[in-house]
C-alpha cells in the first residue's frame, strides 16, 4: 500500500499542507502523522475508567448486601421450619451456619457480580511466597490482630453497656462459647471451611474484578468488606486489618492458596488453641461462680476454681504471653518492612484520580445498603 494513502487516511490533507507550508520538509511529514497518530492514541488509553470503576465496586457491595441480608434473613425464619430437637444439639448451628451461609447466602450474592470482568492487568505479581516471608507475614498477622483486638473488645464493651440501659440482655456463657460438644465441628469449621470460602469470596472474586483499578483500591475495599462481613464488634476491626494483609499479599503473588494458608494458621493460633484450652476446664462450672452476687462468696469460690483448674489456666497464661511477645516482634516487622509494603502496592496505569477512591469504593447504593444489613447484624450481637 501506498505510504502517502496512509498518511492521507490517518490525517487530514489539509493539516499536511499547513505543516508544509509552514517550513517542514515533506520527507518529514509521514514521521510527525504517525507521531501524532500513536500520541492521540495513548492519550485515550491512558484516560482511568472511573465509571467503570463505580460500576464495580458498587455491584460487589449490592452482592455482599444480598449475600448478608440472605443471613439475616434466614436466621430469623430458620427456627419455624426445624425441629426443637435438632436446635439444641451443639453441633447443629455450625451446619446450619455453613449451609445458609456458603451454600445459600453467598451463591445468591455471587449472581450480582458474575458478569463483571476478571481482566488481568499487565501489573506484575511474585507468584510465590517462601517459607521465611510466610514466617514473618504471620508473626505481622498476629500484631494487626492483637492490636485490633484490643480496639474491638473497647468499642464492644462501650455499646454493650450502652445497650444494658435500654433493654436487659443476657451475656454468652463461658460453656457456650467453648462448647465441649461441638469441639471438632468447631475446629473443622474455623480452622478449614471459613478460612476457604471466606478467601475465594474475598480476595480471589473481589480482587481479581478490582485489581485492574490499582492495587490500593482493590486492598482497601477487600479489607473493610472483610471486616464488616463478620457482623460484630468483637471480629470487625481485627478482620479489617487482617484483610488488608491476607488482600496485600494475594494482589502481589496471585495465589489464593497462600491466603487461605495465612488465614487457616491465624484461625488456629486465635481461635482454636483457647477453645483446645477451656476444653479442659470446666465452664459449666465458671458460668455458676459467675452468677454468685456476695463478694466474698465469690473471690472463694474463684480462688478454688483456680486450683483446680491450675494447668488450663497455666497454658491459657502462657498463650497470652506469647501472643503479646510475637505481637511486640510483629510491630517491629511492620516498622521495618514499611517501604517495603509501599513499594509493593502498586498503582494502575494511569491510577485512580487523586481524592476519587473513597467516593469510588464506599459511596454507593449498594455500599450504604451492606453498610445498614450488618448494622443489623452488630445490634443483635451486641
Amino acid at each position: 500500500m501506498d505510504e502517502n494513502k496512509d498518511i492521507k487516511d490517518i490525517k487530514d490533507i489539509k493539516d499536511i499542507k499547513d505543516i508544509t507550508s509552514n517550513g517542514m520538509p515533506e520527507e518529514n511529514i509521514i514521521g510527525y502523522a504517525e507521531n501524532e497518530f500513536i500520541a492521540d492514541e495513548i492519550t485515550e488509553e491512558k484516560k482511568f475508567d472511573l465509571k467503570s470503576a463505580r460500576r464495580t465496586f458498587g455491584l460487589l457491595s449490592l452482592g455482599l448486601f444480598a449475600t448478608v441480608f440472605v443471613i439475616l434473613a434466614t436466621s430469623f425464619s430458620i427456627g419455624a421450619f426445624i425441629p426443637s430437637e435438632l436446635l439444641g444439639k451443639a453441633w447443629f448451628p455450625y451446619l446450619l451456619n455453613f449451609v445458609v451461609m456458603y451454600a445459600i447466602a453467598f451463591p445468591i450474592g455471587y449472581l450480582f457480580i458474575r458478569g463483571l470482568p476478571k481482566d488481568e492487568p499487565e501489573i506484575p505479581t511474585e507468584s510465590k511466597m517462601n517459607k521465611k516471608t510466610f514466617i514473618r507475614m504471620f508473626i505481622s498477622a498476629l500484631c494487626l490482630m492483637y492490636v485490633g483486638n484490643i480496639v474491638g473488645t473497647a468499642v464492644t464493651g462501650f455499646f454493650t453497656f450502652f445497650k444494658y440501659f435500654l433493654r436487659e440482655m443476657p451475656s454468652q456463657s463461658f460453656s457456650e462459647m467453648f462448647n465441649k460438644d461441638a469441639f471438632f465441628v468447631q475446629i473443622i469449621f474455623v480452622a478449614v471451611v471459613a478460612p476457604i470460602v471466606e478467601e475465594l469470596i474475598f480476595r480471589k472474586v473481589i480482587i481479581d474484578r478490582t485489581k485492574r483499578f490499582g492495587y490500593m483500591p482493590a486492598i482497601l475495599f477487600s479489607g473493610v468488606t472483610f471486616g464488616l462481613f463478620h457482623g460484630n464488634f468483637s471480629q470487625m476491626f481485627y478482620a479489617t486489618l487482617l484483610g488488608f494483609l491476607l488482600a496485600y499479599i494475594y494482589c502481589r503473588t496471585g495465589k489464593v492458596i497462600h491466603t487461605i494458608l495465612m488465614h487457616s494458621v491465624i484461625n488456629i493460633y486465635g481461635g482454636v488453641v483457647p477453645t483446645v484450652i477451656f476444653a479442659l476446664m470446666d465452664t459449666e462450672r465458671l458460668d455458676a461462680i459467675q452468677m454468685i452476687e456476695d463478694s466474698d462468696k465469690y473471690i472463694e469460690a474463684i480462688t478454688d476454681f483456680a486450683i483446680d483448674n491450675i494447668l488450663p489456666i497455666i497454658l491459657y497464661s502462657l498463650h497470652m504471653i506469647a501472643f503479646l511477645t510475637i505481637a511486640v516482634i510483629g510491630l517491629i516487622f511492620l516498622i521495618k518492612d514499611r517501604k517495603r509494603y509501599k513499594a509493593g502496592i502498586l498503582k494502575a496505569d494511569p491510577p485512580m484520580p487523586k481524592g476519587k477512591t473513597f467516593k469510588t469504593l464506599f459511596v454507593s447504593a449498594g455500599f450504604i445498603l451492606f453498610v445498614c444489613a450488618v448494622l443489623v447484624e452488630v445490634y443483635l450481637s451486641l
